[in-house]
């Protein structure tokens, strides 16, 4: 359920191109060691699912239409 709590600004540190979709590499400085596979993180008011971890950072990815469609990622996408 989504809290509405900020616990972090993350920072893109890759993207990598999908065949109909982007994966993001996001290095943040929250504790990310119960963060799940699958577990769904608001950025910038699109909400992605976690693939992928590591020490300090997570992979999400996202089909082309709704970041085409968030206002608010328009330099991102």
């Amino acid at each position: 359920m989504f809290t509405g709590i900020v616990t972090d600004i993350g920072t893109i540190e890759s993207v990598e191109q999908l065949d109909q979709g982007r994966r993001f590499r996001v290095s943040t400085r929250w504790d990310i060691a119960d963060l799940a596979i699958g577990a769904s993180v608001a950025h910038a008011g699109v909400c992605l699912t976690v693939v992928a971890k590591g020490g300090d950072w997570f992979d999400t990815e996202t089909w082309n239409g709704p970041c085409e469609w968030a206002t608010n990622w328009a330099g991102i996408w």
